[in-house]
């Protein structure tokens, strides 16, 4: 009776008694726990919203079968106001998408305005270095100054990535993007030459389905927090795996670890929680919260494993999904 209300456009009664009552109508009646129901058609116009389902009782039922003229009236009445929530919905949507195309142009355009002094910062900071020569306390604090100049211009350049629109998946080398982001941190000094970088990407990886932003703040994040966790120097071990097996599911491995202190065990039980920073000033004390939130919009799965002997290493599975 419910698909028939719909294809009929008027109220259709239901008896369990009767030979003709269909699988799902039994099934409908079971779940509402009543002796009959009545299918009223939702129309707004020409369109079909949907069909309102009332359980009763035999009486009841027999008393409103009589009623059809209204209930179809209430019926109309009730798929009019969903068709007018869904239109405001849309309404607002499409208000929401302007909004954020305008502030992502303003946003663009800060961000090239404000990089023109700060390559003029960079420029004199580095001819200020040459004429200090090896003058010790002074080069030092100019290059704390240019390290702050950079920190400012990574997060512009992050800033000036947010996509007009969600982005949509599509087919990442995740070997080659790992090469990319390590030649990157290296280039910009981020990575500091006391820190030894050992890789073992799995050759036979294929170009997985996901969101390549997403998975480049990951890893920027993961390496930002193992280059911390070791001022003195030490490694970091970067690896990738193809065909690891979860609960029947396919999944690609990254593996990103360090020789740190590792973490201790009342940090680790809060890990990826936002939490106050024990940095000092620059850190929020969201970036692992930030990457697990992105891992989980990635239907993917992440771990960490920490100790003051072992270091700490963190386990990112994606799911194996081939582009088509």
């Amino acid at each position: 009776s419910v698909a028939q209300a719909l294809l009929a456009r008027r109220v259709v009664p239901c008896r369990p008694g009767e030979d003709s009552v269909a699988i799902v109508d039994r099934q409908v009646l079971s779940v509402l726990d009543a002796e009959a129901m009545l299918s009223v058609p939702m129309l707004a116009g020409e369109t079909r919203v949907g069909v309102l389902v009332i359980g009763t009782s035999l009486q009841a039922a027999e008393q409103l079968s009589e009623q059809q003229g209204s209930l179809a009236l209430f019926g109309r009445e009730v798929a009019h106001v969903l068709e007018g929530h869904r239109a405001r919905s849309r309404r607002e949507s499409g208000l929401v998408a302007e909004a954020f195309a305008e502030m992502h142009a303003r946003t663009r355009q800060i961000v090239h305005e404000a990089n023109n002094p700060l390559t003029v910062l960079r420029n004199y900071l580095a001819i200020l270095n040459k004429k200090l020569g090896d003058a010790g306390m002074a080069r030092d604090e100019v290059g704390i100054l240019e390290e702050e100049v950079n920190r400012v211009g990574e997060l512009l350049r992050q800033l000036g990535e947010i996509p007009e629109t969600p982005e949509r998946p599509g087919a990442v080398d995740l070997n080659q993007l790992m090469k990319e982001l390590l030649q990157l941190l290296i280039d910009t000094g981020f990575l500091p030459a006391n820190i030894e970088t050992i890789t073992a990407f799995d050759p036979s990886l294929p170009p997985v389905e996901t969101n390549r932003n997403a998975v480049k703040q990951i890893l920027l994040n993961l390496f930002k927090n193992a280059i911390e966790a070791m001022p003195e120097g030490g490694k970091i071990w970067v690896r990738t795996r193809d065909y690891v097996y979860l609960d029947d599911r396919e999944y690609v491995e990254i593996g990103v670890a360090d020789a740190g202190p590792g973490i201790p065990p009342h940090v680790l039980a809060r890990l990826f929680q936002p939490v106050e920073s024990t940095k000092g000033p620059g850190h929020s004390g969201l970036g692992l919260s930030i990457v697990r939130n992105l891992v989980r919009e990635l239907n993917g799965l992440i771990s960490c494993h920490s100790s003051e002997t072992q270091g700490t290493a963190f386990r990112i599975l994606l799911p194996r999904e081939l582009e088509v």
